[in-house]
């Protein structure tokens, strides 16, 4: 759990997130209007293009192996936005962080294949708890560096901080994050593939509404 904890901690602390278009636009030669038009929307595509796609991935090659997919995306992400200049490029950037994204869901449902069923709750907590706890660490840190040191003159320092606790996110989940020890919940996906599948798979989804706390939690 710890690990997993570091791991989602390390994945979303990053500095360099809040200055994301001032960089764009001042160091790699992207103006406003390509930036809105012609660069972010491709986030956007790359949401149609994975999201959909990266559950039937991680039925049929695991979740580690999904996961690590994402990471590698995220590294990508981190090298074009340090060595790479100009839309086509800051486009392209954006297609791996799409895909860096997408993968996040597996992550998230990882916890159940390596812990067991008592500590779910823990787990599923402590990860998002992880998760969004870098995201406010990291735009603090960077917010700090702006106002009070010269970084504000070199924002490309921010993103190879960035790019510091993205592959330190890499390696926890290489080198301590274990293996699945539980075999993979049923998902959707393969409960439609079973005769009268489509059926079992609406009761599947009146099953998961099927409590108050969670209607309400929705909600």
């Amino acid at each position: 759990l710890a690990a997993l904890w570091a791991m989602a901690f390390c994945l979303n602390c990053k500095p360099s997130e809040p200055y994301l278009s001032k960089y764009i636009m001042e160091d790699k030669g992207v103006s406003e209007d390509d930036l809105n038009h012609r660069v972010y929307p491709f986030s956007i595509y790359g949401s149609l293009l994975f999201l959909g796609p990266v559950g039937i991935l991680a039925e049929h090659v695991g979740y580690r192996a999904v996961i690590m997919g994402g990471l590698v995306c995220r590294e990508l992400t981190r090298v074009l936005l340090i060595f790479a200049a100009g839309v086509p490029w800051m486009a392209a950037m954006q297609l791996t962080y799409a895909g860096s994204v997408a993968a996040n869901s597996i992550f998230f449902a990882y916890a159940y294949v390596v812990v067991p069923p008592q500590h779910y709750a823990l787990a599923t907590g402590g990860v998002h708890a992880a998760y969004h706890g870098g995201n406010f660490v990291g735009s603090m840190l960077g917010e700090l560096l702006v106002s009070h040191t010269a970084v504000s003159n070199h924002l490309q320092i921010l993103f190879y901080i960035s790019w510091v606790t993205t592959t330190a996110a890499l390696l926890l989940f290489w080198l301590y994050v274990p293996k699945p020890s539980l075999p993979q919940p049923p998902s959707l996906y393969s409960i439609v593939k079973q005769p009268n599948g489509q059926a079992k798979a609406a009761a599947a989804v009146r099953a998961l509404y099927s409590s108050s706390r969670v209607r309400l939690a929705s909600l």
